[in-house]
C-alpha cells in the first residue's frame, strides 16, 4: 500500500506536537527559547525564568533534543540551548 510522503511528513509532525503540549515545563520551556527574543540560556537561567526545578528543565531538554527541537552548545562547564531553527515546527 502506497502513503504518500506528505502524510507520512504530516503524521510524524503531529505526533510531535502531541509529545510537545503535554508538559507544563515544556511550555515554559517553548515561551523561553522559542519566544520573540530567541535565546541561548544554560539550564539554571531557564529554570530560574521558568520558576521550575533545574532536574525538571534539564529532563524536558533532553527529551526536546531528541525531537530535534533545541541544540545544545557547551562551553566549559555549561551546557547552552536554543531554539533548533531548522526544524520545520519552528
Amino acid at each position: 500500500m502506497y502513503i504518500p510522503r506528505i502524510c507520512v511528513a504530516y503524521t510524524r509532525i503531529i505526533n510531535m506536537l502531541i509529545k510537545l503540549l503535554s508538559s507544563r515545563s515544556r511550555a515554559e520551556i517553548f515561551t523561553i527559547l522559542f519566544g520573540l527574543n530567541p535565546l541561548e540560556l544554560h539550564i539554571r537561567e531557564i529554570a530560574r525564568r521558568s520558576q521550575l526545578s533545574e532536574a525538571s528543565i534539564r529532563q524536558e531538554l533532553n527529551n526536546l533534543a531528541g525531537l530535534d527541537l533545541v541544540r545544545s552548545r557547551g562551553d566549559s562547564n555549561r551546557v547552552y540551548y536554543c531554539a533548533n531553527k531548522n526544524n520545520p515546527l519552528y
